[in-house]
């Protein structure tokens, strides 16, 4: 993925345009390969995000986040790759898609516009990662299967919740 479209896009675009890749993902009606399936395009918008950080932000604690990010997403993905051409869709439902298409609609982006590539990237990699959090708790309660996939889910809690508190106290201490 280039980043080059970070010099041409604002982190509210890419913010958008993830959002409109993920609604263009259609339910295979299984819960554990919507999740994998909308994870991935999940994963994919972060990594856009956070190559633009590593290539235009300034501050390095930021863009130290930004490229563990890169590296966990990215072994993520390959992941996510791996259990879908490997596991056919076997029925169980749509509740999930259908939860995660709804909190997409609801979601909250609050951004300033003053231009640092370091504050956008921590304004919108906020309500991204609690994105990914909720997604994946909907996941964990709408009938998961795959041990694979419910431990990346509560990583992906795990890790997220920890980031965004990261990110929030940059945000303060960089108004």
């Amino acid at each position: 993925m280039s980043t080059s479209s970070g010099s041409n896009a604002s982190m509210m675009d890419m913010m958008n345009k993830n959002m409109q890749d993920m609604k263009a993902v259609q339910s295979s009606n299984n819960p554990d390969n919507d999740f994998a399936a909308l994870m991935k395009v999940h994963h994919m918008g972060a990594l856009e995000m956070a190559q633009a950080e590593v290539a235009q932000g300034q501050d390095p604690q930021l863009k130290q986040m930004a490229q563990k990010m890169i590296d966990e997403h990215q072994r993520e993905i390959a992941e996510l790759n791996t259990f879908l051409s490997g596991h056919n869709a076997h029925g169980g439902g749509d509740a999930f898609y259908k939860e995660v298409m709804g909190q997409m609609n609801n979601m909250k982006m609050d951004m300033d516009h003053s231009g640092s590539i370091d504050k956008q990237f921590a304004q919108m990699m906020i309500p991204h990662h609690q994105g990914a959090i909720d997604m994946a708790r909907a996941y964990l309660k709408s009938g998961a299967h795959e041990e694979k996939l419910k431990t990346m889910a509560n990583k992906i809690i795990t890790d997220q919740q920890k980031e965004i508190q990261e990110l929030q106290a940059w945000l303060s201490k960089n108004k």
